[in-house]
């Protein structure tokens, strides 16, 4: 992925916008901080890396264990991430992660139950409380990361509103940078995995945009995920689908 970038760029004409690769690290699937080690060891000197405050951005999805306390996760992050690379010589990423809330109540010592869970109480729609607990330096991983991004992908359109204005007023107030989410909610219109709120017919998308319109966060990342075997309302203006073709093109307009 970073050679076809660096080739991309290398054939731009003079002056034009070069791209840039936003890379995360998965955590769901077995992966561990060893892995982000390595992985980050491998990109971090690419020109086609993404940087902020000239470093390289590293995110990671879902970055911490739900059984341990944030401090506890944020030491680990310490000790087993970024005390490697920087016995390796290598500068410390500008490190942003998505992080679920730790519960319901905002209490770091009790762990979230993943899941289908109630409107207003889905670790997908984090409240104010539980955003400042995890960007807390002293209670909390803020100790650990430099911004945090808010995902956003399930919860329906006023709720990932709602999440994403309090996730720029809790990383306000740390003095930490924030990245709040577009994602394209699953279409209900094609067999699969579609158990994501299908997104009011591209009405979600809409939304969110216009809210970060008035929230001004730092950074907006416009988030599709497993885009074979599930389903989303992404796609072009020509697509002759309606449910595809909707919010794409009413945000071109």
């Amino acid at each position: 992925m970073f050679q076809a970038c660096e080739a991309y760029n290398a054939a731009l004409p003079p002056g034009a916008k070069p791209f840039r690769l936003f890379v995360i690290i998965n955590f769901c699937c077995g992966l561990n901080l060893t892995d982000a080690v390595q992985l980050y060891a491998r990109f971090h000197g690419s020109s086609c890396a993404h940087r902020l405050d000239d470093r390289p951005v590293f995110s990671a999805w879902s970055a911490i264990s739900s059984r341990r306390p944030f401090p506890q996760e944020a030491q680990r992050w310490e000790q087993q991430f970024f005390l490697p690379i920087r016995k390796m010589g290598l500068p410390r990423p500008f490190f942003l992660p998505f992080i679920y809330p730790a519960n319901y109540t905002g209490d770091p010592a009790v762990p979230h139950v993943a899941g289908h869970c109630a409107e207003g109480t889905c670790p997908e729609s984090p409240d104010l409380a539980q955003q400042r607990a995890i960007v807390n330096p002293s209670t909390g991983f803020g100790s650990a990361l430099d911004g945090l991004w808010y995902w956003g992908c399930a919860p329906p359109a006023d709720a990932v509103v709602n999440s994403s204005r309090d996730t720029v007023t809790a990383c306000r107030e740390a003095q930490k940078y924030v990245a709040t989410p577009v994602s394209g909610p699953y279409s209900p219109h094609i067999k699969g995995n579609n158990r994501y709120t299908p997104g009011h017919g591209g009405q979600a998308v809409i939304d969110a945009w216009t809210a970060h319109v008035r929230n001004q966060p730092d950074m907006v990342i416009f988030t599709t995920w497993n885009d074979l075997g599930e389903h989303h309302y992404v796609g072009p203006c020509e697509s002759p689908r309606a449910e595809i073709r909707a919010p794409v093109c009413s945000l071109s307009r």
